[in-house]
């Protein structure tokens, strides 16, 4: 089962991703269902609709950080398919706010401490700590 719904959603960001330049050739690859994006050098990942989108792994990662976040991104893939259309007017509506500081449900624990970002990190078999 993959994620359902949101196709229009999807190829706009896969479109704009790729014309604004970012996409490295040769870069999208596959793990565990989902396809996996890697872009340029800006710091970030998200997944959306079955596209995990994530900064190029660096060849100097010894410690697994970038294995470690692809991981956790793929947790969010979980939840979409688990939540089907739910997820984008739940799960990241909710993290919008809350990387804003608008939800408040940002706690000591900072932004991975969050209940969608926890759930990711269970879902995958990851620390925050390691991310």
């Amino acid at each position: 089962m993959t994620p359902g719904g949101g196709i229009a959603v999807t190829a706009v960001l896969v479109i704009a991703t790729c014309v604004v330049g970012m996409v490295d050739p040769g870069s999208v690859t596959f793990y565990e269902g989902a396809t996996v994006v890697n872009v340029g050098r800006r710091s970030f990942g998200f997944q959306i609709n079955g596209f995990i989108f994530r900064t190029t792994p660096s060849a100097r990662d010894v410690f697994g950080h970038d294995a470690d976040r692809l991981a956790h991104e793929y947790g969010h893939y979980l939840q979409q398919i688990e939540m089907g259309e739910d997820y984008v007017i739940v799960v990241v509506s909710s993290l919008i706010l809350s990387s804003l500081g608008l939800a408040g449900a940002v706690d000591d624990a900072g932004y991975y401490g969050t209940v969608w970002e926890a759930d990711a990190n269970r879902r995958a078999y990851v620390s925050a700590e390691s991310l």
